[in-house]
């Protein structure tokens, strides 16, 4: 369906964009840092980093700077829970209008069996009985959606946001060695992340593309 394709394109070049911006800030903390190397000449190698703000100005700085990028990267981790799961919803629903069976979808919500359910599994109980039958393949992705992603979306959209910043800038500077390591490896994880996201995401868009209709 040309409308699933075209709403997971807008999902991937918005987080390609977000990825642009915070891979431009890791690089730019990364030039300034005030670091001095530990060498190894013989194999031309650097064995250690040292991180050496001049005063303490320097170092509260630099821990705003630390604590602000973590924050950027955990907001921007919880954004794309919601903003997959929005696509998620939205192309399923879309899958039982295509169909042409919203007005039985309708009838069928009020089951009493699905009162305490999400409406994503309602929708996917009912395309599983009327539309397309699930295999078991399908059934683990749409378990991760459903136990995982909704409920980390839903988490973060009904609680109050609990601030990591501080966790992270005492992570990068354990005992002021290998920051621009731990930099990196802080933004590796959210790279990870992501991916295992979209990952799924994709996974459940070849689903939708098998449910439609026209296929």
């Amino acid at each position: 369906m040309n409308k699933i394709e075209e709403n997971f394109k807008l999902l991937v070049d918005n987080i390609k964009r977000k990825w642009s911006n915070i891979s431009t800030e890791l690089e730019s903390i990364l030039d300034i840092l005030p670091d001095e190397f530990e060498i190894d000449f013989f194999k031309r190698t650097v064995l250690n980093t040292y991180f050496k703000p001049e005063t303490e100005k320097e170092l509260k700085e630099f821990e705003g700077y630390f604590s602000s990028f973590g924050e950027m990267l955990n907001k921007t981790l919880l954004e794309e829970y919601s903003n997959v799961y929005s696509f998620i919803e939205s192309s399923t629903k879309l899958i039982i209008k295509e169909a042409n069976k919203e007005l039985e979808y309708k009838r069928y919500k009020p089951n009493r069996k699905f009162s305490s359910k999400s409406e994503f599994y309602k929708m996917i109980k009912f395309i599983d009985n009327n539309i397309y039958k699930f295999n078991h393949s399908d059934y683990i992705i749409i378990e991760v959606i459903e136990k995982y992603i909704r409920k980390t979306r839903n988490s973060a959209l009904h609680t109050n946001y609990e601030s990591i910043g501080d966790e992270v800038k005492s992570i990068i500077l354990v005992d002021h060695t290998n920051v621009d390591q731990r930099l990196r490896t802080v933004y590796s994880i959210f790279v990870d992340n992501i991916n295992s996201l979209y990952q799924v995401v994709e996974d459940y868009k070849f689903m939708l593309l098998k449910m439609a209709p026209d296929n």
